[in-house]
């Protein structure tokens, strides 16, 4: 497969586009003197598709579509004080508090509803407030796709019980946004069955195309974990990022679980982080209506604690009704899964997808930004192709040399796994290569890209030798961020980059005639797997050259990784001569290990 770079369109030329296609429909729908009815998601069984609908015992079970009607909002009866002085509307300073699961289990999905309630520029990018299509009964809902804006189409038939309620996700104060999202996941994913059981990361994603980050057995973390897990979401929330928090799908678990308040097997919203008088608070946000959790800090009276009480908690933004605060130590305990959205207001962004074969030569790109006036910029990635492999990889942002190769490093990233989302970094005005370095003896990658920026930049596209440039792109990484480990008379430097996972040794060899032949002793190194001139191999250096002679990588997780290295290494002085040149031991295969000139 030859690489290639498809760019995509963006979320407003999408917009621009839909709206054209629902002009059409809303002249049509006045023509008729009708409102709007989708053709492709009618109001039937087959929009229901097969349900588990939750019974009043707290369990889900498989119902008949039959049993659920549909109406649009006029005919829906609503049971808040104030409604009848109401108008239906698709929103209203949306508010977390007015978001409520209904009789389906998508508790993963309505979780993300609340969080997205504070993010008002996201929101109305989701959901384009139409008032000439809305009367018509019209709604328009962006979604990210595989990474691709997509706009979706829906009416205002709702699923409803016989006493015309809403069954499914519901707001109150008459405002149908709740309704409509769910109605165009529900589409998107080709029925409302569909949406019983799920995860938040698949919704955060959908909702604003950005990396969404799971941490994993939050039970099992030790104190010094708990303590880097609340850095993590103070951050988190201090960014703007959206949280969701769940617990473990063990049934087992279900009688202790409502014990305390809580549901087993279940989706929370993560509004608030708080340091509070030696307190790590976090403000948990609930889909149902249910009392919710009794223990340490909360205002429920068997646990209560008379220095957080209710007034306090308001004081702190942490209590509103229907939701609840927590110690980050019983957070972990009754918490299995932390859901981190890491979706940044207020960028531009430019999105492409990308075939990427390293031994392609010829059609190989990289792309090359252009920055007129100093902005923040930062980088989504993910590796799409394959998808079920986690490897380590780095997102290197470089100078752009006067001859278009790579340059000085700017910033780099780090990670084991198939997605990252780079901390945004000021760019002065300039040319910078944007680049995919692998450690993978794969040669065909899918990828997918985005790259946010504060104001527009100019984004384009150069073709590299894909071999030399991530060479260049590892040296560089070693000259900026790495140490040096000895330097010596002889004109010899052996620099080495350390990071949490991963150990890179380069060699220099300054003197002007003579080669050098080494290897590296890591003999006493534990839990890292070992590639290049290690142990029991001799690589040769020219002259006026540096070369890459060592990447050692964590082998597991079991425990932490041990570098212990030593470097041999001896001159070759008469490689010039016909009868020694048996001596330059040939060049490595891996384009990591390749020998690059230096010029200064």
């Amino acid at each position: 497969m030859p690489s290639s770079v498809q760019v995509l369109k963006s979320s407003e030329n999408v917009l621009k586009e839909n709206d054209k296609i629902v002009r059409n429909i809303a002249q049509f729908c006045r023509t008729l003197n009708r409102k709007f009815e989708d053709p492709e998601f009618p109001a039937g069984n087959q929009s229901i598709g097969v349900v588990y609908h939750r019974q009043p015992d707290g369990e889900y079970r498989l119902d008949l579509p039959e049993n659920v009607a549909w109406f649009r909002p006029e005919n829906i009866v609503t049971s808040g004080l104030m409604d009848h002085l109401l108008e239906w509307d698709s929103w209203r300073d949306p508010h977390p508090s007015q978001v409520h699961q209904g009789i389906l289990g998508d508790c993963w999905l309505i979780a993300t509803f609340k969080s997205l309630c504070a993010q008002k520029e996201l929101f109305e990018k989701i959901l384009p407030k139409r008032q000439e299509f809305a009367e018509l009964g019209i709604y328009q809902v962006r979604l990210c796709v595989d990474g691709e804006w997509k706009m979706f189409i829906v009416d205002d038939f709702f699923p409803c019980s016989s006493e015309r309620r809403e069954l499914y996700a519901h707001c109150t104060h008459k405002m149908l946004w709740v309704l409509i999202l769910e109605k165009a996941f529900a589409k998107m994913t080709g029925n409302y069955g569909r949406l019983h059981g799920g995860l938040s990361k698949f919704a955060f994603e959908v909702f604003t195309g950005a990396v969404t980050i799971v941490r994993d057995d939050l039970e099992t973390k030790s104190a010094k974990e708990q303590d880097e897990l609340w850095k993590e979401m103070a951050e988190s929330y201090a960014q703007g990022f959206m949280m969701t928090a769940s617990s473990p799908t063990d049934v087992a678990l279900r009688e202790k679980y409502d014990d305390v308040g809580l549901a087993q097997d279940h989706s929370y919203s993560v509004l608030g982080v708080t340091y509070h008088n030696e307190y790590r608070l976090v403000k948990i946000g609930n889909t149902h209506k249910s009392k919710g959790w009794n223990g340490k800090c909360s205002d429920w009276g068997k646990h209560k604690d008379k220095e957080l009480s209710k007034e306090t908690l308001m004081k702190l933004g942490l209590w509103t009704k229907g939701d609840f605060t927590m110690a980050l130590e019983d957070f972990c305990q009754w918490f299995k899964h932390l859901t981190i959205c890491m979706y940044r207001e207020g960028y531009e962004e430019f999105r492409f997808n990308q075939v990427l074969d390293t031994n392609d030569e010829v059609n190989s790109k990289v792309l090359r930004v252009n920055v007129d006036k100093r902005c923040k910029v930062c980088v989504d990635f993910k590796v799409t192709e394959p998808s079920d492999l986690k490897f380590l990889f780095f997102i290197n942002i470089h100078h752009v040399t006067p001859d278009d190769h790579v340059g000085e490093l700017v910033q780099t990233a780090c990670v084991e796994g198939c997605e990252l989302s780079t901390e945004p970094i000021h760019l002065e005005p300039g040319a910078y290569f944007v680049l995919f370095v692998p450690n993978s003896s794969l040669t065909i990658y899918g990828l997918r890209w985005v790259i946010r920026s504060e104001t527009p930049i100019d984004c384009s596209f150069v073709r590299l030798n894909y071999t030399k440039m991530t060479c260049d792109a590892l040296q560089q990484m070693v000259l900026k961020e790495g140490r040096v480990e000895e330097k010596r008379d002889d004109g010899v430097i052996i620099r080495t980059f350390f990071n949490k996972r991963i150990v890179v040794m380069m060699a220099e060899n300054n003197r002007k005639w003579h080669h050098i032949r080494f290897k590296v002793d890591a003999s006493e190194s534990k839990n890292l797997r070992k590639f290049g001139a290690v142990d029991d191999d001799y690589w040769s250096l020219p002259p006026k050259a540096r070369r890459i002679m060592a990447f050692l990588q964590q082998e597991d997780d079991k425990e932490e990784p041990k570098a212990h290295l030593t470097v041999d290494y001896s001159f070759l002085y008469f490689t010039a001569l016909p009868f020694c040149r048996s001596l330059i031991y040939p060049e490595p295969d891996d384009h990591f290990y390749q020998t690059t000139p230096i010029t200064n």
